[in-house]
């Protein structure tokens, strides 16, 4: 059964300022959109989207934010072919149309236009893609205030008409387009006061069968529970974890800086996704996650802190570390099927016993002056990356490589601890999760990890 967790911090990756000041590599060739500028009338858009070849995704972006006063100034703009921004639409691979800036005035409109699917103009075994929208009622117009209370059923035709001929700005970009243009052309069109973060963007550029897989991971109540969570995150950062975990397991051997560019070659990878490869990956995120926790239990996503002077006595942090998730993630995915083999002939003892040499040495790692490093300073950079993985990956093959001389450690810690083990170095009793051993007088002696540190 699940151990029951007090809520507590959690510190996100969310240092978007930093990495968006990395510049990102687009090859020179590359740099292009070659976007098209277009004038297409609501009536071909129309078409478009009962066809689906025009995608409203009912998760693209955010959800449909406009209220009606809103909606219905922009229908009142069409009718007197007011100038509007144009609407942004990107060319998927199969040839359809995703909308990347224009969503709330495309599905306004839609709204405004959808029963005359019933009416005379109903075209015959027409269903809408993405299901039935709220209808939209025209009200609070400015200009045309006898319009105000009437649905498009109640228009005269040739109001109907000049809505249906209304030329739209459009501009398209295609499937050639490179994807870190395509990502760089969505942020700055994103910028503002409601602007988008990295996966939000990210779901709308990358669609496909990954992103579906992501989402639902990051819905499972197992993963929620690693962060003391009952629901993920409005803004789609439990998304980005997921795909954090992913990415640095997939291809830690092809990082790259930006970060977001990093995660970004991770969605495109493994955009059209085979299901016997999504399962594949649902697997490897399962048995991460279950290691994950009960391997840590309470502690999981902590980062172990080395004494002081003041009070030498290790302890776990208070705070959920996304870097410490990463490293805890990808090592139990990659060691995951060694320690499933061993703790699936274990009996109680040694499994207790396993649990104690993982904690007692992978904090051991945490408290590495490399390790510290490298989640304290420039935490990005490639070389921050490789310290935190090779030091974590290492202590994991070292332990699943022997995991029967590491079953003997843990005894010795256990029997050490079970007498109340008092350190070596100083009058204060040491933990199992900071015992190391000393030499002192010719024999081995636990001792915490500041006190050891301090003698060396």
């Amino acid at each position: 059964m699940r151990r029951s967790r007090a809520p507590v911090y959690e510190d996100w990756y969310d240092n978007e300022a930093d990495d968006l000041s990395v510049p990102l590599y687009v090859p020179e060739e590359y740099r292009q959109l070659n976007a098209a500028e277009a004038k297409i009338s609501v009536r071909e858009l129309w078409d478009r989207y009962c066809n689906a070849d025009l995608i409203l995704q009912p998760d693209f972006q955010r959800s449909y934010v406009w209220d009606t006063m809103k909606a219905s100034r922009y229908i009142e703009s069409l009718l007197l072919r007011l100038p509007t921004p144009p609407i942004f639409l990107s060319e998927e691979p199969d040839g359809r149309w995703i909308v990347i800036d224009g969503h709330q005035r495309l599905e306004s409109l839609f709204r405004y236009m959808q029963p005359l699917l019933s009416g005379p103009r109903a075209r015959a075994n027409v269903a809408l893609p993405f299901g039935v929208l709220n209808t939209l009622t025209l009200t609070s117009l400015e200009v045309l205030a006898e319009l105000n209370g009437k649905a498009v059923e109640a228009l005269t035709v040739e109001d109907r008409d000049r809505l249906w001929d209304t030329p739209l700005s459009i501009i398209q970009i295609p499937k050639t387009s490179h994807p870190d243009m395509k990502y760089l052309l969505f942020a700055r069109l994103n910028q503002g006061s409601m602007s988008l973060n990295s996966q939000e963007l990210r779901n709308c550029l990358y669609r496909g069968a990954y992103n579906q897989l992501i989402a639902r991971l990051s819905e499972s109540s197992d993963f929620l529970a690693l962060w003391g969570r009952a629901s993920p995150d409005k803004r789609m950062r439990h998304r980005e974890l997921v795909l954090r975990f992913f990415a640095f397991f997939h291809r830690r051997d092809k990082y790259r800086t930006p970060f977001r560019a990093f995660l970004n070659d991770e969605m495109e990878a493994g955009r059209h996704l085979e299901p016997e490869h999504g399962e594949q990956y649902r697997q490897q995120f399962q048995t991460a996650v279950a290691w994950v926790d009960r391997g840590f239990g309470n502690e999981v996503l902590r980062q172990f802190l080395i004494g002081n002077r003041d009070n030498p006595s290790g302890q776990w942090g208070r705070r959920r570390y996304d870097l410490v998730y990463e490293v805890e993630m990808v090592g139990f995915a990659q060691f995951g099927n060694a320690l499933d083999e061993f703790w699936g002939h274990a009996g109680p003892a040694d499994r207790d016993l396993l649990r104690l040499i993982l904690r007692n040495r992978l904090a051991g790692v945490m408290t590495s002056g490399r390790f510290v490093d490298s989640i304290n300073q420039g935490t990005t950079r490639v070389s921050a990356v490789t310290a935190r993985f090779e030091t974590w990956l290492r202590t994991l093959a070292c332990i699943t490589q022997d995991l029967r001389g590491a079953i003997q450690e843990g005894q010795r810690i256990r029997e050490a601890s079970g007498r109340s083990a008092t350190c070596a170095l100083c009058p204060y009793p040491v933990s199992s999760d900071d015992m190391v051993w000393m030499a002192v007088t010719g024999e081995q002696k636990p001792a915490h990890r500041f006190c050891a540190s301090r003698s060396a």
